[in-house]
């Protein structure tokens, strides 16, 4: 137990996700002519590497099938509009819910 925090400090095995509920898939396609797309993806895990590139993330065998599955949240609703599709290759981190996958993942491409 750490003294100053009051919580267990835990470090995740080499490759390990980040926790038994959040979980990352890489997008691997895009269905839909408008927000919110409907997701295609695979589960990854890092590989433990000290590098964070799309590349460093590994297909988790026996993950969740989210074959078509997974939408983006911010994409839902007045403020999805505008919303720039998430491309192919991206790391999201999802979670289940009503019988899909949802994810967080912004959108944003550019500078202010």
């Amino acid at each position: 137990m750490s003294e100053r925090s009051g919580y267990e400090l835990v470090r995740p095995a080499k490759g390990a996700t980040s926790s038994g509920r959040e979980r990352l898939a890489k997008i691997t396609g895009r269905a839909g002519v408008a927000a919110p797309w409907l997701y295609t993806g695979v589960q990854v895990r890092h590989d433990g590497g000290a590098s964070f590139l799309p590349e460093n993330f590994i297909e988790l065998v026996g993950g969740d099938d989210l074959a078509w599955r997974l939408v983006n949240l911010q994409e839902i609703g007045d403020s999805g509009l505008g919303v720039m599709p998430v491309d192919n290759g991206a790391i999201v981190r999802y979670w289940a819910l009503a019988g899909r996958f949802d994810f967080s993942a912004s959108g944003y491409k550019g500078t202010y």
